[in-house]
């Protein structure tokens, strides 16, 4: 049997003292996660979509996709703006190598968002 959409009555609006009854039909919701497995990520291995930003989580043993919180959300921010401007002085010559600016840049996160898991 198919899972159709009913059309849910609405209450009754009166327009030139006659009576009209609204209908509206209610869309199912689309699933806004990401399309990719979380089975596939590791941990805390955070995707966006639309706007949105989620991550990977346990939810009884099984990888999960999770809306991430706002908290998670700019930490992670300020972590990839971290790692691009500290690679981008890495060109200029401050550090000797990318993965020595990557690192800074995860400490960095640290010390702003210390209850944060990177």
């Amino acid at each position: 049997m198919k899972n159709t959409i009913k059309p849910k009555k609405t209450k009754k609006i009166k327009k030139n003292n006659t009576s009209l009854k609204q209908y509206q039909i209610n869309n199912k919701k689309t699933n806004s996660r990401p399309i990719e497995n979380p089975k596939d990520f590791p941990l805390n291995k955070f995707k966006s979509k639309k706007n949105n930003l989620y991550r990977v989580s346990l939810r009884n043993n099984k990888k999960v996709w999770r809306k991430a919180s706002k908290k998670e959300t700019k930490c992670y921010k300020y972590l990839q703006n971290k790692i691009s401007y500290n690679l981008d002085e890495y060109k200029k010559g401050k550090y000797k190598t990318s993965k020595q600016a990557i690192a800074i840049s995860y400490a960095q996160a640290k010390l702003k968002f210390p209850d944060c898991k990177l």
